[in-house]
């Protein structure tokens, strides 16, 4: 069917309709490229000498998660590093279980923030006080509640680190005691994935504590100035003010991956994505704003679907073929390619749950954005 023999069966309007939602489509897919820079293709050099690491893990009352998770830390397949654990005010057991702990690997420590300790941000004051006791150059953060996947997690961390990289980004998902969550593991996959893709192409602008590597030097020299009053940033912040496209790395293997486990995930999730809109405004460096057209192209991609559907472009045939093909190809790309994102990092698979995210993602963002400007506890 030629140009002539379509302006038979759709006006002119119709078509400017169509045209402009192939526009959009081919711009969404483009973003999608983008977010396939964060497949695993193994092009970080191994270092013949591996740097030797001070692990910092922050706790607070987390005893249950120190007991199934610090094991997999201590028991990392690497020649020389020690464990770091950050006791901030723990009225539970975990004191207790960190000297017992101590007994059996001497390369564990722990050093304690008391309760009554009054500052606004603890954690940053502990960080602080941990970092100062680490007796190594590089300084790998997580948490209490977060497990390596495998006993090659630092190693594949540390294949990255050489004279030039102050940096090292890796990936942490979500995980759940309790069934289902679908939504907050693809939400959570999404949101990893563009800071990681920004990375890799150059414009780095956060990392998250859960999963980071960094030079001990440079870190404590730009480590909490100016922010030491706000209840977050300990980590995106800091790596915001260091991170540039010379000194910063990201690790993609399947190796490198830690997951980070929550009893209630929405509520983990809500506060996660609430603390990080909130640090936003005291970046540098603006690189998440890569991704505001994508924003910007999701509204369009909607808003001309709406359209359609309201002047019953849809009761033809032939338009409702052209633009439902040109839906079906985007979400295939998307579908195949978050999953394969999601594989590499033992995420599970996501079908329907992406209409869902796309349905709702828009109101959501709107939701944080406000609640995150505001949010201060």
């Amino acid at each position: 069917m030629n140009i002539t023999e379509i302006y038979k069966f759709i006006s002119k309007e119709e078509l400017i309709v169509i045209s402009v939602f192939f526009l959009i489509v081919i711009l969404r897919g483009f973003y999608i490229y983008l977010w396939r820079k964060t497949i695993y293709r193994d092009k970080a050099p191994s270092q013949p000498e591996m740097s030797p690491l001070s692990v910092i893990i922050y706790a607070c009352n987390d005893a249950d998660n120190l007991k199934n998770n610090l094991k997999a830390i201590l028991k990392q397949d690497y020649p020389e590093f020690e464990v770091i654990v950050l006791n901030d005010g723990s009225t539970d057991d975990t004191n207790d279980l960190l000297k017992f702990y101590e007994r059996d690997y001497p390369n564990l420590y722990h050093t304690y923030l008391p309760e009554e300790a009054k500052t606004q941000s603890r954690k940053k004051l502990g960080l602080n006080v941990a970092i100062k006791a680490a007796r190594f150059d590089w300084i790998v953060m997580t948490t209490a509640n977060s497990k390596p996947v495998s006993d090659q997690w630092l190693k594949s961390l540390a294949r990255n680190i050489d004279e030039k990289i102050d940096v090292v980004l890796a990936y942490s998902g979500l995980r759940s005691f309790k069934k289902g969550g679908l939504y907050f593991c693809l939400s959570n996959l999404i949101f990893q994935v563009k800071y990681l893709a920004a990375a890799c192409i150059g414009k780095p602008y956060m990392g998250v504590g859960n999963n980071l590597a960094v030079r001990k030097d440079v870190f404590k020299q730009r480590l909490f100035h100016g922010i030491l009053n706000l209840p977050f940033g300990e980590d995106d912040i800091p790596v915001n003010r260091i991170a540039n496209k010379e000194n910063t790395r990201v690790e993609l293997s399947p190796e490198s991956v830690v997951e980070v486990y929550y009893s209630d995930f929405a509520l983990g999730w809500k506060e996660r994505m609430l603390a990080y809109t909130g640090s936003r405004k005291y970046y540098s460096k603006k690189g998440y704003r890569l991704w505001f057209p994508e924003y910007l192209l999701r509204v369009l991609f909607w808003s001309i679907l709406m359209y359609s559907a309201c002047m019953g472009y849809f009761a033809n045939w032939l338009y409702s073929l052209i633009f439902f093909k040109f839906a079906l190809c985007y979400y295939l790309f998307l579908y195949f390619s978050i999953n394969r994102i999601g594989k590499q990092f033992r995420e599970p698979r996501f079908g329907v749950t992406l209409l869902k995210r796309e349905l709702f993602q828009l109101f959501i963002d709107l939701y944080y954005k406000k609640k995150g400007r505001k949010y201060t506890c």
